[in-house]
């Protein structure tokens, strides 16, 4: 974790040199040597970490990420009051000079104050043993090599659960049984409770049963009955504004679906059995054979839903089980469990499986941590003896040891994203494209792009889902949905790893969570806060709040659905923000000030009630993503978006108009949805030849020769949406767009007039250049409005 802040600042550093060097004047020598002393401290921080036994080695550790947050301090302070005297000085020119002298100066006094320090500190480099940290690059390959597999294999692992399968869907399927029984499933954390209930619901004769009207919804200790029943309205009734219904239209609505059908909903993670009296009358008892499956760590939470139904006892596995377990993940090509490396490697793995007490989370753990290891005697050996075994305690936790072994072992970059995860909710699913834009812009992502040139190295979001597949590969999130590209879609993080980020975030500064609940206190924000998330039901206690300064502050999250009471007063006044994410404030005003905030990267306004962006963001020169998807409240964007070079990612709710020469300003734009056809076509999307995500829509005849055109450059494109009301053959003929996954048409296909098969039928040219032509990994094709009479692809 030190070492990813190290890093971090001293990249700020390097901007600061390259970018601000006729400012800097007789700093420029101290902000250089500081660059280069945090960078040669940070390449000796990986053996640190390797190493930090003892409080001695700890407080260490916490001086150095207080030195790097103290010169990240330093460097945000100056750009921002750099950027007010650039502003200032187009108005009163006089006093100019004077003021920057006295920035200038300023800056080099507490760059002297953090020079003594880190003197000081690293006079104990050789007091604790601790040497330059050899290159990560071969472990990066061997986590490669084996990444290919992960996602798929992570979900369809499952192991020594079939006679409890058995078991349940006997008595979900028991038509002798007409009244709503509920069927509980009782077990400790980690035994695999809800992997259980997912898999029953995707059982085929459950699924013949019940049809589609199936929910599961994650509980958890922080449930409100609004929003379990908002989670059981977007399921079975795909309702897109549920989060603008109250309680009683949510009621009503869920009934009336449920009454009209025979349905099965999990309810998944209860802890208190007055969950069950909260949410009884939402669920009528029709007498049609209608089930609840409730999971729980809780006897009594099943004794109180439904007393006439035994709830079933989930056992730990045996030790046959937790071998196969541990195989399927650390050896996942039908490699026999009795053929597993060399007699050595087995009794190893057998008597770590042994230590795991039979907890299919303690085993999967140790399996992800084994993949990232030589499948060697002494590669295990010293996963061995570098952990401090203990059984599976009484209560059913998990030896944190277990679990903070597998975080121990993560490269630095990926432990500031596993830590990430602490600021979500219990049970929270957790979109991956947004996690993923959300680390890009916290600077957890090595830019390779400006090491080696653009198009010539993985992008930031690239490396960034890289990191996301290798926390899969070692069981550290789980994956809920993936695209048909095999790409992670959502995920979510066990409670019992949810507890562990939460724990190691605090020893480190990391998030400052406000979660929801009554339960939940209100507790001041620490003054040395550098990232908030205030969950639904904390807004009131905070967002009003006059006393409420925290200056650090680089990043603000709302998660959850709704915030009806949040205000924005304070924001402004959070001067050094990085993110802000206002996803579900439902009537407020963006400030003015918004463009004062020059740091600021992501911009989130998704399912928001924000009306008006102000024309200022377009000082916003460091802005990455400005996301206002689900927002119906703003019907368009400042003119000054499209001249932001550094914009990587537009989301929008509603058609963007654009202007006809942006292409020269937005050449870093990779996501840009939805956008309506124009003149800009023909002008600008030829250069825009970073876009991996592009929608267009309101296509029609005269836009057919420049996007046929504009498409021979993107090569890049990942996923594409056009509609309109036709379309040129281009759109569909791609052979050159070798990283296409998804393409969505919908309008008439049309054929150019010179083209030399004009004559023939589109459905015959799809089946004639679909071996040769189409995108060659294109894995999902959409064709809606095509009026096609047939199937082109049909075999």
């Amino acid at each position: 974790m030190a070492e990813s802040a190290l890093s971090f600042v001293a990249e700020k550093l390097y901007n600061l040199l390259t970018g601000e060097a006729v400012f800097l004047h007789e700093v420029r020598d101290k902000v250089q040597w500081l660059e280069d002393q945090l960078r040669r401290m940070q390449a000796s921080l990986a053996d640190a970490d390797a190493k930090r036994v003892g409080q001695g080695m700890t407080n260490w550790l916490q001086e150095v990420r207080e030195l790097a947050f103290d010169a990240e301090d330093v460097v945000d302070t100056y750009n921002l009051k750099m950027n007010r005297h650039r502003n200032r000085c187009s108005i009163i020119r006089n006093t100019c000079i004077f003021q920057k002298l006295r920035m200038i100066h300023n800056t080099g006094v507490q760059i002297e104050r953090i020079k003594i320090r880190l003197n000081d500190i690293s006079e104990s480099w050789t007091r604790f043993g601790i040497v330059d940290h050899t290159d990560e690059t071969q472990k990066m390959a061997l986590v490669q090599e084996r990444r290919e597999s992960a996602i798929y294999r992570e979900m369809n692992i499952f192991v020594g659960f079939e006679e409890d399968i058995r078991k349940i869907t006997g008595i979900l399927l028991n038509e002798e049984v007409g009244r709503r029984c509920v069927v509980s499933i009782v077990g400790m954390g980690g035994s695999g409770k809800t992997t259980l209930a997912r898999r029953i619901c995707n059982n085929s004769d459950v699924k013949g049963s019940f049809g589609v009207c199936c929910a599961l919804v994650s509980v958890s200790q922080t449930y409100t009955r609004k929003r379990i029943l908002e989670d059981i309205a977007k399921q079975l009734m795909n309702l897109k504004k549920v989060w603008q219904m109250d309680e009683r239209q949510l009621t009503e609505e869920v009934r009336n679906v449920l009454k009209r059908n025979k349905y099965l909903i999990v309810l998944d993670d209860v802890w208190e059995p007055e969950l069950w009296s909260l949410i009884e009358h939402c669920l009528p008892d029709e007498k049609n054979g209608s089930r609840v499956i409730i999971t729980t760590r809780i006897l009594n939470v099943a004794k109180f839903a439904d007393p006439f139904t035994p709830p079933h006892m989930l056992n730990l596995l045996n030790d046959d089980q937790s071998w196969d377990l541990f195989t399927s993940i650390v050896f996942p090509k039908d490699v026999e469990a009795d053929q597993v490396g060399t007699a050595e490697l087995a009794q190893l793995g057998k008597a770590i499986v042994k230590k795991c007490g039979g907890l299919p989370l303690a085993v999967v753990l140790m399996g992800g941590l084994l993949t990232t290891k030589e499948r060697t005697p002494s590669a295990w050996q010293d996963v061995m003896e570098r952990l401090d075994w203990e059984e599976i305690s009484p209560e059913g936790r998990v030896s944190m040891q277990i679990l903070a072994l597998s975080y121990d072992a993560l490269p630095h970059h990926q432990k500031s994203c596993f830590l990430y995860l602490s600021c979500f909710p219990e049970d929270y699913e957790i979109d991956a494209e947004k996690l993923v834009r959300l680390w890009v812009a916290e600077g957890f992502i090595p830019d390779e792009e400006k090491k080696q040139g653009r198009g010539k190295s993985r992008t930031m979001e690239e490396t960034a889902e890289l990191f996301l597949e290798d926390l899969v590969q070692r069981c550290l999130i789980q994956v809920v949905e993936m695209s048909v590209s095999r790409r992670v879609e959502s995920c979510r993080i066990h409670d019992l790893l949810l507890d562990l980020a939460i724990k190691k975030g605090e020893e480190v500064n990391f998030f400052h969570t406000c979660r929801g609940g009554a339960e939940h206190t209100s507790t001041p924000v620490p003054t040395t806060t550098r990232r908030l998330a205030l969950h639904r039901g904390a807004d009131d206690r905070l967002g009003e709040r006059d006393g409420f300064a925290t200056p650090k502050v680089r990043t603000l999250l709302l998660i959850g659905t709704q915030f009806p009471k949040f205000s924005l007063k304070f924001v402004q006044r959070l001067e050094l923000l990085r993110v802000l994410d206002l996803e579900g404030v439902e009537k407020c005003v963006l400030p003015e000030a918004i463009g004062d905030i020059i740091h600021l990267r992501y911009l989130g306004l998704r399912r928001s009630g924000v009306s008006n962006i102000p024309s200022s963001v377009g000082k916003l020169r460091n802005l990455q993503t400005l996301d206002v998807s689900w927002n119906h409240s703003l019907k368009r964007l400042p003119e000054c978006v499209w001249q932001m070079g550094s914009l990587r990612h537009i989301f929008s709710a509603e058609i963007i108009t654009l202007g006809e020469n942006i292409g020269k300003h937005l050449i870093s734009l990779q996501t840009l949805q939805y956008a309506k056809a124009g003149n800009w076509i023909q002008k600008s999307l030829r250069m825009m030849t970073n876009l991996r995500c592009l929608g267009i829509e309101d296509i029609s005849l005269p836009h057919h020769r420049a996007l046929s055109d504009s498409l021979n450059s993107l090569v890049r494109l990942r996923t594409s949406v056009f509609y309109g009301v036709s379309l040129p053959r281009k759109v569909l003929i791609l052979p050159s767009h070798r990283h296409l996954e998804s393409l969505h048409i919908g309008g008439e296909i049309l054929m150019e007039d010179d083209d030399e098969e004009k004559e023939e039928s589109v459905p015959a040219l799809i089946k004639k250049y679909s071996s040769d032509e189409l995108p060659p990994n294109l894995n999902l094709l959409g064709l809606q409005r095509t009026l096609l009479q047939q199937d082109p692809l049909s075999l």
